[in-house]
């Protein structure tokens, strides 16, 4: 998954130079695979009966149709989940300053993946990550509140920012037979079916450096919330 933001708009403002010097952010990324198959073959037995003789009220003799049928069928399914997990810390000042992260003129001219990605389908898209910062960042910038005062959003604040991209793929086949004395494959379920649920997640967290130079309690409590729905999520993938 590629962030393509959009034009920048300018430096941050000096009086918010604690997001460079004294935060840090947690990128979670998670990749699930859920893959279902079913097999559902049915047959049907019905061989044709002569009519039979009825006696009906007022002592009427006539003919009544007869039939006999006798089914079978048989039920066989599989399910695999995979969960890949990732997670990467990075401090503000180490990606504007550490010459080990790319410009964003880089980041914006290179492919999330390369062409020969086994087939893999990655989303390249705008997380809106880039608008969703700076509507916060014009929170201070249009003096609407004060960000960097003690005891405030600079040394207690959290940035939260989740984006999913689902993929889901689904196929069946049902050849079917209907006979003078048997049918096949009749009923509703299909013969054959395969379905591929394909889930790329991403959990964007900032918050403030603690002294041990990670995230602080405050924001390390939103990643484990994450961590937790992202967990949750599975169980209930599989028992659907």
């Amino acid at each position: 998954m590629n962030d393509k933001a959009t034009a920048a708009d300018g430096p941050l403002p000096r009086q918010l130079d604690f997001f460079e010097k004294g935060w840090g952010v947690d990128v979670f990324l998670t990749f699930t695979i859920d893959e279902k198959s079913s097999f559902n073959p049915s047959i049907s037995f019905t061989p044709p009966i002569l009519d039979g003789v009825a006696r009906y009220p007022g002592g009427i003799i006539g003919k009544a149709s007869q039939s006999q049928a006798q089914s079978l069928g048989a039920q066989v399914s599989s399910q695999a989940n995979r969960v890949d997990k990732l997670h990467i810390f990075y401090t503000i000042a180490d990606l504007a300053y550490g010459g080990r992260f790319p410009s964003r003129k880089e980041l914006e001219q290179t492919d999330c993946i390369t062409k020969n990605a086994s087939g893999t389908l990655f989303l390249s898209s705008d997380l809106k990550f880039h608008e969703w910062f700076r509507a916060i960042v014009k929170l201070q910038v249009f003096k609407q509140g004060n960000l960097d005062q003690k005891n405030s959003f600079a040394t207690q604040g959290v940035i939260a920012h989740n984006i999913k991209f689902q993929i889901v793929s689904t196929g069946n086949y049902t050849p079917s037979w209907k006979l003078v004395e048997f049918s096949a494959n009749t009923s509703n379920s299909p013969f054959l079916s395969a379905t591929r649920d394909r889930t790329q997640e991403i959990d964007i967290t900032m918050g403030p450096l603690a002294e041990s130079g990670g995230l602080k309690q405050k924001a390390l409590n939103t990643i484990l919330a994450s961590e937790l729905r992202s967990s949750l999520n599975s169980v209930f993938r599989l028992n659907q």
